[in-house]
């Protein structure tokens, strides 16, 4: 009896698997809700963090308040590891437990290119993204010498100073970036 029901099943699946199946073509049409932020770094200097400068200029963004420098972001209700943050392509994580050191706070906003925030669960390109992808683009080296000294002031002793040098030559290029605050 065994041996007829597993030779009926051999068989059975052969010709389930002899026949042709042609699948039809499926067109997935879907607008990306995409919102790109340049001049972080000019418009953003009283502070380094970015997840501060991002809440004010992203609608669905918003921040778990921290400290003055180290925000974390929600991003359409969603937060922690459910928000892919790429930093020039690059996933990051924190470190830290309880979110002493959220992704944002690994890059400072006078650092930053642009920011582009990409809305819904159905990025193909980065795994573990449920609410949305954050994709930082930093500034690149350029071959000229430049550089730039930030200072600022605000309320309750707050101080920030940020310096910025980049230069080469047509091989090499640097970008060196200091930043410090205090409140």
């Amino acid at each position: 009896m065994k041996k007829s029901i597993c030779l009926l099943s051999i068989v059975t699946s052969t010709v389930l698997l002899g026949n042709e199946v042609e699948i039809p073509t499926v067109n997935v049409a879907e607008k990306i809700n995409t919102k790109v932020v340049k001049d972080i770094s000019e418009d953003q200097l009283k502070s380094a963090d970015l997840a501060e400068a991002l809440s004010k200029n992203v609608p669905s963004i918003s921040i778990v308040r921290r400290n003055g420098i180290a925000n974390d972001i929600i991003l359409r209700g969603q937060k922690k590891d459910n928000i892919n943050v790429l930093i020039d392509d690059a996933k990051i994580y924190g470190a830290c437990p309880n979110r002493m050191d959220p992704v944002t706070s690994h890059i400072l906003t006078n650092n930053v290119e642009s920011v582009e925030v990409i809305e819904g669960p159905y990025d193909v390109e980065s795994f573990g993204t449920l609410s949305g992808k954050v994709l930082v683009h930093t500034k690149e080296p350029t071959k000229d010498l430049h550089g730039e000294v930030n200072l600022n002031a605000g309320s309750f002793n707050y101080r920030k100073a940020s310096a910025t040098v980049s230069g080469g030559t047509d091989r090499f290029k640097l970008l060196l970036s200091a930043s410090t605050e205090k409140s």
